[in-house]
């Protein structure tokens, strides 16, 4: 009866305080299938938001994995109202499997800058990703131009794979061309690297950023040449001013 009634206010959408009270009652029982079905009502329900999260943030220590994924599934859905759960998707992101870290990456990468304070965390567990993609990147890039100072320290640090940061740069976009373009210019090769493979990850890159990259070409530092070669590559026909610096780049072995 009580999976029922669950799945049922789930589609009623309810908004009054008897709905509140049974579905509570409902995410602390003893069958898994019945908390699943609650806290699926609950993040379907009209109730206020601020009274959901605690609620929905709670299955996410559960022994049952069908319930964490309706939990987390209720905290996408809640979007940047979701924020009193970040202390606990933040420590999802020490989970050692990694499907449990995606997710709650994900879910913080909907709540958009209001996942800001998560960034230090996120930029951990990416030191961790093994990989040519990470969620974790994506989630970054969705908290947007805020995150571009720590992604630049985390560059600077070396702390972090250049094609991660460069990924969570990409999902930033245009907002971060000034300063990456300024970083390219920067006194730390790691940082010069980061700014270079960002622009590969972009879709837009002004002549500003094909002149930086063409600049770059000629670094003392094999990975930063690296990168510039292969954003140029990215931006095809948009880097064809930058042909006569790639012709001679393509004779220098160590930067490959």
């Amino acid at each position: 009866l009580a999976l029922g009634a669950c799945r049922a206010l789930r589609k009623l959408e309810p908004t009054s305080q008897e709905a509140l009270d049974g579905l509570v009652q409902a995410v602390a029982a003893e069958d898994a299938g019945v908390r699943t079905a609650a806290l699926s009502a609950l993040s379907a329900s009209g109730i206020d938001r601020s009274r959901l999260v605690p609620l929905i943030a709670g299955g996410l220590g559960d022994a049952d994995a069908d319930v964490r994924d309706a939990a987390l599934a209720g905290l996408v859905k809640l979007g940047p109202a979701a924020g009193q759960a970040l202390p606990a998707l933040t420590a999802m992101l020490d989970s050692e499997d990694r499907s449990v870290r995606d997710s709650a990456a994900f879910a913080l990468g909907t709540m958009g800058p209001a996942a800001f304070d998560a960034v230090p965390a996120m930029l951990a567990a990416l030191a961790k990703e093994t990989g040519t993609s990470s969620a974790i990147a994506r989630a970054i890039g969705r908290v947007g131009p805020s995150a571009v100072p720590l992604l630049l320290e985390a560059g600077q640090a070396d702390s972090v794979p250049t094609a991660y940061l460069a990924e969570a740069f990409g999902g930033i976009g245009r907002e971060a061309i000034e300063p990456l373009t300024a970083a390219l210019d920067s006194s730390s090769p790691g940082v010069r690297a980061s700014a270079a493979a960002a622009f590969g990850a972009m879709d837009q890159r002004p002549p500003s950023v094909i002149e930086g990259l063409q600049r770059a070409l000629a670094d003392e530092h094999p990975r930063v040449r690296a990168a510039a070669a292969s954003s140029l590559g990215a931006a095809g026909r948009a880097a064809r001013a930058a042909l006569p610096e790639l012709q001679q780049a393509a004779g220098d072995s160590s930067a490959d």
